[in-house]
């Protein structure tokens, strides 16, 4: 199955060395030579890519511009559901806590959940129901998971704890994330105007590090894993590298 969002990719990277007609561009134009093009796309590996998208949709990360965010300070954030009449909900990618799982009390805690994946760490998704346990995974399929784009997915706890117990799933292959990010109809919008992210189309290798299960890439690489370590703002400067826009001090 195609999988528009990299074709795309794929489309804009062609275009900036000059391969395509500007008469196809899906990019946003140009800015002044020495400013950041806002076209910045490279090809890490595969599925590890990125470049400005005009607006929000649903599977792109949102990347904080400003300095003063707060619990949103140098984050990235997975756009997970995005739609006028209801409002935004997504997932901050790179906010890790010093917690795992079996030293908290959730609510979504049930019998298997915590002898799965007790001894994984957790990170914080949002401020917004922080009580509650989300998982951030490639396998498609999963029962009562949703999908985000092409190789990510989120939810489907109870279906996870069985396909880890069947051991055609490992603990680490899911992010644990406690909380979410959540914004009013129009608010997103109205944020992004005002300068407070940059909305970025990315691949799934950026979202996601890469996994042993779940049909991703096999075998994690060294800089993946140290982006979705625990250093928090790693995979916001790296983001920031990739679309050509400068990382404050």
């Amino acid at each position: 199955m195609l999988d528009w969002r990299s074709f795309r990719a794929k489309l804009i990277q062609m275009e900036q060395r000059g391969c395509l007609n500007p008469a196809t561009s899906l990019g946003p134009k140009p800015a002044a030579p020495g400013r950041g093009s806002g076209l910045g796309m490279v090809a890490v590996s595969s599925g590890s890519w990125a470049h400005e998208l005009p607006g929000p949709e649903v599977g792109c990360v949102l990347v904080a511009r400003q300095d003063g965010m707060q619990f949103f300070d140098r984050t990235v954030v997975l756009l997970a559901a995005h739609d006028v009449r209801h409002g935004s909900v997504g997932f901050v990618l790179n906010k890790p806590s010093p917690l795992r799982l079996c030293e908290v009390q959730l609510s979504a805690t049930a019998q298997g959940i915590l002898d799965t994946f007790g001894s994984q760490r957790l990170q914080l998704g949002g401020p917004v129901h922080m009580e509650t346990l989300t998982l951030l995974h490639a396998f498609a399929g999963l029962g009562g998971a949703q999908k985000v784009s092409e190789g990510v997915y989120y939810g489907g706890l109870p279906a996870a704890v069985d396909l880890v117990h069947s051991g055609l799933a490992k603990p680490e292959d899911f992010k644990l994330l406690l909380g979410m990010t959540g914004w009013s109809p129009g608010q997103l919008e109205q944020e992004i105007a005002s300068g407070a992210w940059w909305v970025v189309a990315a691949g799934q290798g950026l979202v996601l590090p890469s996994s042993s299960s779940g049909g991703g890439a096999r075998g994690s690489s060294n800089k993946q894993q140290m982006l979705h370590g625990r250093a928090p703002d790693a995979l916001w400067r790296h983001m920031l590298q990739l679309i050509g826009r400068p990382a404050q001090a």
